[in-house]
């Protein structure tokens, strides 16, 4: 078994995930490094490229795009296959130090409790970007969390899945990602649950990555649907009935109205469709294990 595997989902982004190959150490813990990169029928044969550059990794081409979920999934839901103690959840567009993920894996060797650890994630200029997220099944939100000045690991609900380590004995115990988000709210499924199964969700703030995206911007068309349809879809699965009783029409009253006041302000008026499409599509699509 290896001590770390890292998954690097690739989707049309071969610069990116060229970057973070090339950055990421062939050992960590004293062991060879497993590195899965999973890629999502990118265009041009990326996956060809990725092999012959870094043939040291292990390379998986989807046939089609299975998105966030179903990229790393590959990986997640066939441990057997590609044995870890822990595993790295690794945007493309990321940079990480080179000591980053041996302190990473020093911290869960003397943690055993903490199931997910992620590091404090800094913007491509280093100036500081939301680690983490907060959540309240009595409305669905998920408050962006500000950086705390401190060098103590602290806990929360929820790290960034943009650099997300996870115990392989949590996996055991909740499973992958739910393959139906996509992308939105599954690194939140996977946090909560882990936290119901008895583990802690830590934050180890003396450890750095940096992240292009999750930097401010707009928002676009297909995002705004799979954030409004996701948001009901991890209400439905998670809430129980009273929470749903209360947060799904907050969802559809509250939520909508302030998303679509914004959309407004800022000229996006097809996003508004986009909002209640997939606000309508979380309510009537089945929901699957």
């Amino acid at each position: 078994m290896h001590k770390l595997c890292t998954i690097i989902v690739n989707w049309n982004s071969l610069l990116e995930t060229e970057h973070i190959l090339s950055e990421l150490p062939k050992e960590v813990g004293g062991m060879p490094h497993l590195v899965v990169v999973v890629d999502n029928a990118s265009r041009n044969n990326e996956v060809t490229t990725l092999a012959r550059k870094f043939p040291w990794c292990r390379h998986v081409a989807l046939t089609k795009n299975e998105g966030f979920t179903g990229g790393n999934n590959v990986v997640l839901t066939n441990t057997n296959t590609y044995p870890a103690e822990y595993y790295l959840l690794l945007n493309p567009d990321t940079s990480v130090t080179p000591t980053a993920l041996e302190e990473l894996i020093a911290y869960l060797d003397s943690n055993p409790k903490a199931g997910i650890i992620g590091p404090r994630i800094l913007n491509w200029d280093t100036t500081h970007q939301s680690s983490g997220a907060g959540l309240s099944l009595w409305t669905g939100n998920t408050p962006l969390l500000s950086s705390r000045e401190t060098s103590t690991p602290y806990e929360v609900p929820m790290v960034s899945g943009c650099a997300l380590m996870v115990r392989n004995q949590v996996l055991q115990r909740v499973g992958g990602l739910w393959q139906d988000y996509i992308a939105y709210y599954e690194e939140t499924e996977l946090c909560l649950r882990t936290k119901q199964a008895g583990y802690d969700v830590m934050l180890v703030p003396t450890t750095t990555v940096r992240h292009k995206g999750g930097a401010g911007g707009t928002t676009s068309a297909v995002s705004e649907y799979f954030l409004a349809r996701n948001r009901i879809l991890f209400l439905r699965r998670n809430g129980t009935s009273l929470q749903q009783f209360i947060a799904i029409p907050y969802s559809l009253l509250i939520y909508a109205s302030i998303r679509g006041v914004r959309c407004l302000l800022h000229g996006r008026n097809g996003n508004i469709t986009k909002l209640w499409s997939g606000l309508s599509s979380g309510l009537h699509q089945a929901i699957t294990s």
